[in-house]
This record gives C-alpha cells, structure tokens and sequence, in this order.
C-alpha cells in the first residue's frame, strides 16, 4: 500500500477505564482485505499493554454489516445494547476477553 487507506482511533473515557474504537476503511478497493482487523489488533495490543483499560466498546450503525462482522465474528466483541433512535449497536470487549481474542487470531 502506498498511501494511508482508512484509520482506527481510539477515545478514552474521563475515568480513562474504557475506551471507544473506531475504524474507517476509506479506501474501496481495501475493504474486506483484513486491514481493519489487523488495525483494530494493533490498537488494542497496544491499548492493553500501555493505558491498561477496562474494556472497548464500538458503535456500529444498524446498516453496517462489514463492521458488525468485524467487531463480533473476527474480534469477538459482544452486543451489549441497541438504540432505536440512534439505529446503532454497542458492542464491547472487556480486557478480560482479550486473551480469548488473541487465541482465536492465532
């Protein structure tokens, strides 16, 4: 890849226990190509071992089903709620299920 194709940011909450992720694949030819999953990976590798978190949560739009897939199927996160209004799910993935992640990946 010779150019940035998406990102994944991670946001703190004020007690700094939890934090939300957030990931973009912007560029179309890349989606489905692994590139989130290994960047969403990076992220919480590092999350872990450096801010020592709680757990992770997303939210994912109803219609986004690439990103479902990815947080539930490949990263294992689980729904924890859904808001009609929003039209989102949050999903989480507490530090304690980490290790369970890192074997499913291997």
């Amino acid at each position: 890849v010779e150019s940035m194709i998406g990102d994944v940011n991670m946001f703190l909450n004020a007690d700094r226990d939890s934090g939300e992720l957030e990931v973009m694949v912007a560029e179309k030819t890349e989606r489905g190509s692994g590139a989130a999953t290994e960047a969403v990976s990076l992220m919480i590798t590092y999350v872990v071992k450096e801010l020592h978190l709680e757990r992770f949560f997303v939210k994912v739009t109803d219609d986004n089903a690439a990103s479902l897939h990815l947080f539930k199927d490949k990263l294992l996160f689980k729904q924890v709620s859904h808001s009609d209004v929003f039209g989102e799910f949050t999903l989480e993935l507490p530090v304690s299920e980490v290790q369970k992640y890192r074997e499913a990946r291997s």
